[in-house]
């Protein structure tokens, strides 16, 4: 199971298009879990134009990583910072 949270710091973005990451049959076999943290900032146009890792696995911060810079948010009048919680449960 995947569960995505994104709460605004500066001003709330709706997502558009959310991709979830990958998450590979063998951590969940594993049990590799945890939560992920990001910041991720956003353009006026909506485009992902950063993302910080604020902490977790490093396994699953990847994964989220490349998920999360193919989200595209709805255009606002300026750049904004969110963060983005992204918990992975087998």
């Amino acid at each position: 199971m995947l569960s995505l949270t994104a709460a605004a710091q500066e001003e709330s973005r709706k997502v558009l298009t959310q991709v979830n990451p990958v998450y590979p049959e063998n951590l969940k076999r594993f049990n590799v879990n945890g939560v992920v943290k990001l910041e991720v900032t956003v353009s006026a146009s909506g485009s992902v134009k950063d993302v910080k890792p604020l902490g977790g696995n490093p396994v699953l911060v990847d994964l989220a990583v490349d998920a999360v810079r193919k989200w595209k948010y709805a255009p606002g009048p300026a750049e904004t910072t969110n963060e983005v919680k992204l918990t992975f449960k087998p």
